[in-house]
């Protein structure tokens, strides 16, 4: 299955690669100081990540996040992520 981006849901089969760019639109640009971590988890709730990649040295306003296809493989179902800029 293709990678399927839906406003802010992103739809993938269990086990697929992750590579989907993300755009600030709040007239923010990043920093190379700045690091972005972008997380999976079960739910808004939980406090273990399932997926956690961290990124610096960009700029501008892109974000692309990229997990090899091992480091998706888990369980089935809905999960969230979030997206944090410090």
């Amino acid at each position: 299955m293709a990678i399927k981006v839906e406003g802010k849901k992103i739809t993938l089969s269990r086990g697929d690669t992750l590579n989907v760019t993300f755009r600030i639109k709040s007239g923010i640009d990043l920093q190379p100081t700045d690091t972005v971590v972008f997380t999976i988890k079960d739910n808004p709730q939980s406090t273990a990540a399932l997926v956690r990649k961290e990124y610096t040295g960009l700029t501008g306003t892109d974000i692309t996040v990229e997990a090899t296809a091992a480091e998706m493989q888990m369980t089935a179902g809905n999960k969230v992520y979030d997206l944090l800029v410090k």
